[in-house]
């Protein structure tokens, strides 16, 4: 059942960084993947610009962000509605992403450099050493962004850094088995730039991503948020 009619909840520190369109976005998401929004929900665009203390215009340009996510259906002179995905969706949305990443290592491994390592080996150690949800998210986002920009060029990094928008991030929060997932995803990513290894690593990033959706799916079941 949503929870709309509820004060929503306050912002949270990730939910505070960035642009307002960005920080409407990020809130967004949270809300939706909370069951404050349920598939088929309208978007209340009032009360989520006044529980951010911002106008309108940030959090429809967040919905213009979210509907190109697949998150939410734009109609006019309506509002916007949330979206619910399908296993197969959710799945295919994962290879893609692995697809993408994987061409990303292996182009950063035809421009690797040992300055490369260095950053890569400082960001790993920040992913390994997080204890805090929020603050892995930001740690495995960083080290991911050294990989697509070190590999792809700038249109194509930007491509990738959207793409990853579409998994629901904000899950990170709701099950501690997706961190060690994530910090192990990292150690291996690592390891294959680090030793020019190019054999396996999308196999490899597949397996990751679809470990994480053996966690996401029965939590998005469980949020109303998955359609058969």
């Amino acid at each position: 059942m949503s929870k709309v009619g509820r004060t929503l909840p306050a912002p949270r520190r990730s939910e505070t960084g960035g642009s307002r369109v960005e920080q409407a976005a990020t809130y967004l998401r949270r809300l939706i993947f909370s069951q404050y929004l349920v598939a088929g929900t309208r978007v209340p665009q009032d009360e989520i610009a006044n529980a951010l203390g911002m106008t309108r215009i940030p959090v429809r340009e967040a919905l213009l962000i979210l509907e190109l996510e697949g998150r939410v259906r734009i109609e006019h002179n309506r509002g916007a509605y949330v979206v619910a995905v399908s296993e197969q969706s959710a799945h295919d949305v994962v290879e893609v992403i692995a697809m993408m990443h994987g061409f990303a290592i292996r182009r950063a491994i035809d421009r690797v450099s040992p300055r490369l390592i260095a950053d890569l080996h400082e960001s790993n150690q920040r992913v390994q050493s997080s204890t805090d949800a929020v603050d892995l998210y930001y740690a495995f986002e960083a080290f991911q962004d050294l990989v697509v920009t070190a590999g792809l060029d700038e249109r194509l990094a930007a491509f990738a850094r959207r793409l990853r928008r579409i998994g629901p991030d904000t899950l990170y929060e709701q099950d501690p088995s997706i961190s060690a997932i994530i910090k192990r995803t990292a150690d291996r990513m690592f390891v294959a730039i680090s030793q020019r290894d190019k054999e396996g690593v999308e196999a490899m990033l597949l397996e990751s991503h679809n470990s994480v959706l053996d966690v996401v799916v029965p939590l998005l079941r469980d949020e109303g948020l998955m359609s058969d």
